[in-house]
């Protein structure tokens, strides 16, 4: 019965232990998913206009004319790119369909898909290219071709272009719009190192428990 004490205190302990490990390895969000930083901000909303309906043939090139960025960290240089895209969905109609983003940059073209009815209206979407790196593409000749892979004239999703053509001009279908898309170019990357550190803490936690305890579990059971 002397031992029932410490064996509970144990139990209890663990018990705790259990419940840290569970919130910060899943549900605190400094120690799970992932960091994004913006490297290349959108050109000024001014003078917006829609691109037109992005149906089957829809073809917008949209050249990236790179600022000088001169802060780039080794942290965003390794990071996967994703790219943010204006587009509406006309007042929330219910829209179908396929569009497709292709960044094309350093002799690399990726192509990133994604369903009509998942797009916000007048909302940023992101196109994630997660096996590119942004130091493989940073101030390289870069293009942004969006397209319609399949879709409908009046149930397709537009985007947004603005008179700020300070990264280059579109073209639209082969014509030059004198606009740009609404764009921001981002780096993303998982807060592994933070879960790390949660797991080696947790260890940590329970090596001293079982330190702590130790001398308890050895003592010979009395009477």
């Amino acid at each position: 019965m002397n031992l029932l004490k410490p064996y509970v205190i144990f139990l209890l302990w663990v018990i705790t232990l259990l419940i840290f490990t569970t919130y910060y390895l899943r549900w605190n969000g400094e120690y799970s998913g992932s960091y994004v930083h913006t490297n290349l901000t959108p050109p000024e909303s001014r003078d917006l206009i829609p691109a037109g309906e992005i149906v089957t043939g829809f073809h917008l090139k949209q050249p990236v004319n790179w600022p000088s960025l001169d802060n780039i960290t080794k942290q965003d240089a390794s990071s996967s790119v994703c790219v943010d895209l204006q587009l509406a969905n006309y007042g929330d109609r219910h829209n179908e369909g396929t569009i497709a983003l292709t960044l094309q940059a350093n002799g690399v073209s990726r192509r990133v898909t994604v369903d009509a009815s998942a797009i916000r209206d007048n909302a940023f979407h992101q196109f994630c290219f997660n096996d590119l790196i942004f130091g493989s593409i940073a101030h390289e000749p870069t293009n942004l071709i969006l397209e319609g892979v399949n879709g409908k004239p009046g149930s397709s999703i537009t985007a947004w272009l603005t008179a700020d053509s300070v990264y280059g001009k579109a073209q639209i279908n082969g014509v030059d719009s004198n606009k740009s898309l609404l764009f921001r170019i981002n780096t993303v990357r998982k807060k592994d190192d933070q879960r790390i550190s949660a797991i080696i803490l947790t260890i940590l936690c329970g090596l001293s428990g079982l330190l702590l305890f130790w001398p308890v579990f050895r003592q010979p059971a009395t009477k």
